[in-house]
């Protein structure tokens, strides 16, 4: 006869199964983010914890009744270096995830993250096959799924996003030889220069050369340096850097006379931040060098609509700014602008809610603890997020619409020329290009080559030489002729009067053969 206690164990164990397996059973979904809270990083968690907070209490009452919404935050108040975090996060991250971790149904990091801890926090997430959510940084470990499993990258501004729009313009372009400047104390725009490099070196038949602009050598001789370099490689020169530094690289083209039509200036913009970038169209008024010389410059930066939020995001932004400065005590400067960082790792909880509620409509046993499994839900679609259409790739990496844009001298502004779509790669041209009146870019090196001497410049100033001289002599040999013409002519003519008699009148008298009715009276 079995027991009581065999009943009540066995009665129990259906129980468990029972709320595991029930359909209804309201599931708890624990956001954990990870970050630093030194404010050198445009990750730290005084930016991107209010963003993910804000969503958090939206999602619980839009959700309510279906998903039970918790977030812990994971930091070392006392590392306030940068540098430290990324040292530490893999310890930090473990100790959480073994001794604090909450009970849920589906436990999922979720950060903007800087490459240090991406990685570690990778490995760690795949191991524990736990879903991972980037909404800032990737590398290119991110899309090798063996590696990398359970990691999405759902930031607005991947650094692939805007590779693929130089490769672009090179394959379109045929521009085979390239002069690349990075500026090394720059944000973010030197992790775009090491992806394009690395796709560049994989290329054949490109020559490329890499100019390293060192932290505190923003001068003019620097400049000067590079630019003379540049102009015996290549008329095509790609930079990435602060606008600062860009501009007074241009100044410094103009006096050295490299602002014709025969060279190209290609620079990056990733999205409109003061602090990241500056402000590539401020330009003074009284700057003639700067202002003609970006008539040689096109930009490249992500899709307009990520500088502009949809209204959810939007009406969140006075919440984000009070919480930064409440929990995390950073003070919003008046005029300061929220990064679309912060904006992506917001729709990325809404994606996140999104796919979740998919899934479990579909199929409610869906085991949300196979965080590999639930990834590949987020591959190769496109979901509406606050009116904005997120495109996820095939690996879980998020594409952007990426523009080129060219100064308009009339707006003083930068204008779009041509978009890459995200989705496609497929490149649509907005209106036409105009290079010096000319309606394409230059090539990568001049017909006379660098230095004015190529053979094949020789052979057609050759060619221009013959031709000048065969139009000469046929121009010379006309005019002869008809000097001789003229000449025999008068010739003629002076022998004709010899002939007459110039006190006789009837020798020059032509008599009128008119013949008609005699009027005379």
């Amino acid at each position: 006869m079995i027991s009581r206690t065999w009943y009540f164990i066995f009665g129990l164990i259906l129980r468990v199964g029972s709320e595991e397996m029930d359909p209804r059973k309201i599931r708890t979904i624990n956001i954990a983010t990870p970050g630093s809270i030194s404010l050198s990083s445009v990750t730290s968690l005084a930016f991107i914890a209010p963003a993910v907070e804000s969503a958090v209490g939206d999602l619980q009452d839009k959700y309510s009744g279906i998903f039970n919404w918790t977030h812990s935050i994971i930091y070392n108040r006392s590392l306030t270096v940068y540098g430290d975090y990324g040292d530490s996060v893999d310890e930090l991250a473990a100790s959480w995830y073994y001794t604090r971790r909450v009970p849920a149904d589906l436990t999922v990091f979720i950060f903007a993250g800087g490459q240090q801890e991406v990685d570690a926090i990778n490995r760690l997430s795949a191991g524990w096959n736990t879903l991972m959510i980037t909404s800032a940084a990737t590398l290119p470990a991110q899309r090798n799924k063996r590696l990398s499993p359970t990691w999405l990258a759902t930031g607005c501004c991947g650094v692939s996003n805007f590779a693929k729009t130089y490769l672009y313009l090179m394959r379109t372009n045929n521009w085979t030889s390239v002069y690349q400047v990075v500026d090394a104390a720059s944000l973010m725009t030197p992790l775009v220069a090491q992806v394009l490099s690395d796709a560049i070196a994989k290329m054949e038949g490109i020559q490329h050369t890499i100019f390293t602009i060192p932290p505190g050598s923003r001068t003019r001789e620097t400049y000067d340096i590079l630019l003379r370099e540049f102009n015996t490689s290549s008329r095509v020169l790609f930079f990435f850097g602060h606008s600062h530094s860009f501009k007074g690289l241009m100044r410094q083209a103009g006096q050295l006379l490299m602002l014709t039509n025969e060279y190209i200036y290609v620079t990056l913009e990733p999205f409109l931040n003061l602090v990241m970038f500056g402000n590539l169209s401020a330009v003074d008024d009284g700057d003639q060098i700067l202002q003609t010389a970006y008539r040689s410059v096109i930009v490249v930066g992500i899709a307009d609509f990520i500088n502009h939020p949809g209204p959810e995001a939007t009406n969140q932004i006075p919440e984000w700014k009070d919480l930064s400065s409440i929990e995390f005590n950073y003070t919003y400067k008046p005029n300061e602008q929220v990064s679309p960082h912060v904006t992506s790792t917001y729709y990325s909880v809404l994606l996140l809610a999104e796919i979740l509620n998919e899934t479990l409509s579909a199929d409610p046993h869906f085991d949300l603890r196979d965080g590999s499994a639930l990834a590949r839900r987020f591959f190769n679609r496109t979901v509406k997020i606050d009116g904005l259409p997120v495109y996820v790739d095939e690996v879980g990496e998020r594409r952007t619409n990426v523009e080129i844009r060219q100064f308009n001298n009339e707006t003083g502004k930068f204008e779009v020329i041509m978009i890459q779509s995200g989705a496609t790669g497929q490149v649509t041209q907005v209106r036409p290009i105009n290079w010096h009146g000319r309606s394409q870019f230059p090539a990568n090196e001049p017909l006379c080559g660098y230095s004015g001497n190529s053979p094949r410049c020789m052979r057609a100033a050759e060619t221009e030489t013959i031709k000048n001289v065969v139009v000469g002599v046929s121009i010379g040999f006309f005019a002869l002729f008809s000097i001789s013409i003229l000449l025999l002519w008068r010739k003629n003519l002076s022998k004709l009067a010899d002939e007459r008699s110039w006190w006789v009148l009837r020798d020059w008298y032509q008599q009128n053969h008119y013949e008609g009715e005699d009027l005379a009276p």
